[in-house]
């Protein structure tokens, strides 16, 4: 699956374009399609939902809990994730 097709599909499920949020600072990153076939192969791991379920599930999750987004997004966060 194409990382744009994930990136328009998540701006579709936030109904508000202007939400769907990219880091602008990294412009030269590669964009990767996903394969998930090396899980499967490797790991025997399947997905219990579909792609599109699974979205769903997790921008309602986001949506949900915009207190822990917004901690996380946070300075604080970042210097909690390094010991300080």
């Amino acid at each position: 699956m194409k990382m744009t097709a994930i990136y328009n599909g998540i701006r579709e499920l936030l109904r508000n374009p202007d939400r769907a949020y990219h880091r602008p600072s990294w412009p030269r990153l590669p964009l990767h399609d996903c394969d998930a076939r090396k899980i499967v192969r490797e790991l025997g791991w399947r997905s219990q939902d579909s792609f599109e379920s699974g979205s769903r599930k997790t921008v309602q999750w986001y949506l949900d809990n915009e207190a822990w987004r917004r901690h996380v997004l946070s300075e604080v966060y970042e210097l909690e994730c390094i010991g300080l």
